[in-house]
């Protein structure tokens, strides 16, 4: 997956507008719906742990959000939604 694919998620998730969420700044959250689809705008890695995860910043219903590269799918070309 790559900025500009459209994905939705595995799961029903949680998405968050800070890519390093901590206990003490957490930031905004919303649910990513399963039938919601979202445009990857950009991805980064964060390190947790001695271990760098991939995340990626989506746009969602105007928004820009973040979420781990795990809870995302590409969207099928023949999925409709």
């Amino acid at each position: 997956m790559k900025p500009g694919d459209l994905v939705v998620p595995w799961h029903e998730c949680t998405v968050t507008d800070n890519k390093e969420p901590t206990f003490f700044s957490r930031g905004r959250s919303r649910d990513w719906k399963m039938n919601q689809i979202a445009t990857i705008v950009a991805e980064s890695t964060r390190n947790v742990r001695g271990h760098d995860v991939l995340k990626f910043q989506i746009l969602l219903d105007g928004e820009l959000w973040w979420t781990g590269a795990g809870a995302a799918r590409l969207l099928e070309p023949n999925e409709t939604r």
